[in-house]
Formats: C-alpha cells, structure tokens, sequence
C-alpha cells in the first residue's frame, strides 16, 4: 500500500486548531481588556488566517492525486509565512499596542499572494507526461 504524507494539511488542521483557540480567547477573554479597534485588527488577523488554511491545504493537492508535491513546496512555505508575519503582527500589534508591528503585516500579505499566483500557475500549466 502506498503511504501518502498530508504534510501541510497535516500543519493546516495544527494552525485551525490554534486558531479556535486564539478566536475563543479573543472572544471571552479579551472583551474588557482590549479597546474595539484592537480587538477587531486581532479579529482581522484571525479571519484571514482561516481563509488562507484552505491555500495551506491545497498545497497538499498532489499528494491527494498520487502526484509529487515538490512543486507546491514554495507556495505553502509562503502561506506559513503568511500566517506568521500577517496575522501574527496583527494579533500581537492588537494585544501589545505595538504599533510598528503593522508594518510587518502587508509582507505577510504578499506572501499569500503570491503563493496564490503561484498555486495558479501551477495548476494551469499542463502536467509533464512521463516516457
């Protein structure tokens, strides 16, 4: 039997459980402490960190084929760094007040879209046929 490696739907199902996490304590616990405008930049960090699980897991997409997940390598390094440098500023910037930390979040921006350009490329570019 073949055994396949889900690694970065592996590390997307780790980063969603933190996240549950994260939106509960943000929820409950951080209510009375943070003003509104902080709590909805680490609300924002959040929502976007869910919505880019989904390109963290299709890095996965060839191993699901039986495909070699290689090329899907630079895309998924880039969702992590994503998630550490655009939703991790904005978490930490909204509990710490650090407010040059929202520099660092249009970088991490970047990093998904070009991970998203990146997936696009390489699935519209024809599959190699093997001889």
């Amino acid at each position: 039997m073949n055994q396949r490696n889900y690694w970065w739907t592996g590390w997307a199902a780790i980063i969603a459980a933190c996240l549950v996490a994260l939106g509960a304590f943000g929820a409950h616990g951080l209510k009375k402490h943070l003003t509104i405008d902080e709590l909805q930049i680490f609300e924002t960090g959040i929502r976007y960190a869910w919505y880019h699980l989904i390109g963290l897991a299709i890095c996965d997409f060839p191993a699901w084929t039986g495909r070699n997940t290689a090329s899907f390598k630079i895309p998924a390094y880039l969702f992590l760094a994503g998630f550490l440098m655009f939703s991790g500023s904005l978490i930490i910037l909204s509990l710490s007040g650090i407010k040059t930390l929202g520099m660092v979040a249009p970088i991490g921006g970047l990093s998904w879209i070009i991970a998203w350009i990146l997936i696009a490329i390489k699935l519209f570019k024809p599959e190699e046929k093997r001889s």
